[in-house]
């Protein structure tokens, strides 16, 4: 997961218009229902039509989670960070092997809560997620870390364990292991987004490392020129680990973490060097 904060497309207008109905009706429901439980089907998916808007370049057309491409053979989901329907937490998963496709095996782990309804349609609830972090890890669950908001309160105050890239920046909440890919989290936040999406499944891991061996490579290269003297190729292999950790680049949080534990420089101040042509 890497920040995309400024980066989220621009609203269209037509799911406005068409949603504006089914937002009114909704708010109508709710206003007799104590504890307003919806169900998917209350929600006729507008938002679905809109995926073209994240799959675009200079959106990076990944998982807004586990950073995994999207694409034909992968199509994704335009996904609710905040729940829509209603909330629902679950159990631990029995397996996080999930490299031949089996799913987690969590179970509920008590009754479903009131989701944010009043969210369906708005656009800035809306992330670019993989089939996986969506439909077989992440689906109803939303922890918080204090009371969670209803319609009307701000959301701010129930302190929102899940990371939205859009919204906080990822980085101080994740390590990684270049050499296993394997992902742990620093604070709540990214324990609990690591849990909620199953960002430490195995197939995950498996891509990560994939991606620690191209670093390891370019970070040997560099070595190896530092020692020679040789400038060129210094800067050659220097200029290869930025763009690895390209925000368009599959799992670029490894990259950036990498960069900054080996080289002792964030990924934007190499960035700054290259405009600079100081590498």
């Amino acid at each position: 997961m890497i920040g995309l904060k400024g980066r989220h497309p621009k609203a269209p207008a037509s799911l406005e218009s068409l949603s504006k109905p089914t937002a009114k009706a909704l708010l109508a429901r709710a206003k007799n229902i104590p504890i307003p439980i919806f169900k998917e089907q209350d929600f006729p998916n507008y938002w679905g039509r809109h995926k073209h808007h994240f799959i675009r370049p200079q959106y990076n057309g990944k998982c807004a989670y586990c950073e995994t491409p999207i694409v034909s053979g992968s199509p994704g989901d335009v996904e609710h960070f905040r729940p829509k329907a209603y909330c629902q937490s679950l159990g631990p998963a029995k397996s996080r092997d999930d490299y031949g496709g089996q799913p987690p095996g969590r179970v509920n782990a008590g009754p479903a809560t009131e989701g944010y309804w009043w969210l369906a349609y708005k656009w800035s609830n809306y992330l670019l997620c993989c089939n996986r972090c969506n439909s077989s890890w992440k689906k109803n669950q939303f922890p918080v870390a204090a009371n969670r908001s209803r319609h009307g309160q701000k959301l701010s105050a129930e302190g929102a364990l899940l990371i939205n890239p859009f919204v906080v920046d990822p980085e101080p909440h994740f390590q990684f292991d270049a050499v296993t890919g394997q992902i742990r989290g620093l604070t709540p936040r990214g324990v609990a987004t690591i849990d909620v999406c199953g960002l430490d499944r195995r197939s995950l891991e498996i891509q990560r490392a994939t991606k620690g061996a191209k670093l390891n490579k370019r970070y040997r290269e560099y070595l190896g020129a530092l020692d020679q003297g040789n400038v060129l190729a210094q800067n050659n292999a220097m200029r290869a680990l930025i763009d690895e950790c390209r925000s368009k680049e599959p799992f670029a949080a490894v990259a950036r973490y990498f960069v900054k534990q080996h080289l002792k420089i964030s990924y934007y101040d190499l960035l700054e060097m290259k405009r600079k042509r100081l590498i």
